[in-house]
Formats: structure tokens, C-alpha cells, sequence
């Protein structure tokens, strides 16, 4: 389900060497102490049938619980390009910038580490959308059910 696609995202250099045409997918996800919720998140991405490459951009914003654990053994890190970056700026929105800038591909979407992707074509409908829509981002936001919510 695609919330909204963002138009041109073009503040900043990135140094992930990304040009025009480098068709692919970037998935950014900023987290801290995620240890709840890492992993569905995780699952749900590994499960998706993608026609174009992808790589997985996590942005740990100094987590003190478990989370880096459960992400190091998690079966996305042999199935996709990972890459681990660390926010010491702190915040979701500092997440967010360092991890487009370290992008490779063309096509961004941002999903935070509690967002539940099911649909298995859900990147594709994305990277669809936003080649439609001349736009380089999309942010996902997936509904967490009740009975999955943990205050």
C-alpha cells in the first residue's frame, strides 16, 4: 500500500553513487531499540518477489537493547546487499537523511521498523509507482494491527 510518493529528493549529495538510471531499490529503515519488532519487519522484506535489485539500508540510532543482534542473524543478510550505518546525530528524520544519501539505486522507500510489508509484490507496486510518477521516494506506511501493538 503506497501512503505517498514523494517528488524528487534531490537536497544533498549521495555518496551511495546512485545516477539516472541505476534502476533498483533502496529500502531505509531507521531504528532504535527495535528488539520488538525488527524481525516481522524484516521477515516480511526477505518474502518480497523483486524484478530489480535491492539493498537494505539500516540505520541504528544507538540502540541499547537487542536489536543489532537479531538484525546480524536475520536470513535478509544473505539475501539482500545490507548495509549498517550508525546514527550518533540521533533522531528518526537523521535516520532517514543518512540512509538516502548512502543509497545505490534509483528508487527510495522508507518503511520504519515497526511498518509490516505482506503483500510479497508490495516493492515492485512501489517501484512501479514512483517510475510512473517520474518521483525517486516512497513512503510506506502499513497498518499494525491491534493485537500487534506492544505500548
Amino acid at each position: 500500500m503506497i501512503d505517498e510518493i514523494v517528488a524528487q529528493v534531490d537536497e544533498g549529495p549521495r555518496n551511495g553513487k546512485c545516477t539516472p538510471g541505476d534502476a533498483g531499490i533502496s529500502v531505509i529503515i531507521p531504528f532504535r531499540n527495535s528488539d520488538q519488532t525488527i524481525e516481522r519487519t524484516l521477515d516480511c522484506l526477505v518474502r518480497q518477489e523483486v524484478a530489480l535489485p535491492v539493498e537494505l539500508i539500516l540505520v541504528d540510532d544507538r540502540s541499547t537493547d537487542g536489536t543489532m543482534d537479531i538484525v546480524s542473524r536475520h536470513p535478509i543478510q544473505s539475501a539482500w546487499r545490507v548495509k549498517h550505518i550508525q546514527n550518533d546525530a540521533g533522531g528518526l528524520a537523521t535516520g532517514y537523511n543518512l540512509g538516502w544519501r548512502e543509497a545505490q539505486y534509483e528508487y527510495l522507500v522508507f518503511i520504519h521498523s515497526d511498518c509490516y510489508v505482506d503483500d510479497v509484490d508490495s516493492l515492485m507496486k512501489m517501484a512501479t509507482a514512483l517510475q510512473e510518477k517520474d518521483a525517486v521516494a516512497a513512503r510506506a506506511w502499513i497498518v499494525l494491527p491491534k493485537e500487534d501493538w506492544k505500548s
